[in-house]
């Protein structure tokens, strides 16, 4: 394995992620940025980077997704072979609003967005540097 890519809404392409300094990094670059759709609300899609990798990234090759909403200092984080989620704060009152490059504007409930951004800094970085889903902090479906 050659890292993690990371594709965000806001940048074409995908970022090789070699390691979780480097993802980290990734993820405050985009801390003063405003999305195309106006909020400071960015989707990062993250998955394993094989070999040969040659910048092409699929949602459906991802295992972490991070919806993260840099005004508001929340996020949600999805472990997405199962659909679950980290729940470390209360829900807030809105939902996360995102821009999908793949769908278009898309509403993430507000149930999943209960991850605090410093928290979704360690999970993120736990991930590319494990490779596994990070233990540090409670999952759960979003039924729960």
């Amino acid at each position: 394995m050659t890292g993690y890519w990371m594709f965000s809404d806001g940048h074409v392409g995908a970022e090789l992620q070699a390691s979780p300094a480097d993802a980290a990094a990734t993820l405050a670059f985009y801390e003063g940025s405003v999305n195309l759709h106006g909020f400071r609300v960015f989707t990062f899609w993250v998955g394993p980077a094989q070999p040969g990798w040659d910048h092409n990234v699929s949602p459906g090759t991802a295992e972490l997704r991070l919806d993260v909403d840099y005004e508001n200092q929340r996020a949600a984080v999805t472990w997405l072979a199962d659909g679950t989620h980290v729940n470390e704060i209360d829900p807030p009152a809105t939902p996360l609003v995102t821009l999908d490059p793949f769908t278009g504007q898309d509403t993430v409930p507000a149930q999943v967005a209960t991850c605090s951004l410093t928290s979704a800094g360690v999970i993120l970085a736990e991930y590319v540097a494990t490779g596994t889903r990070p233990s540090a902090y409670p999952w759960v479906s979003a039924g729960s």
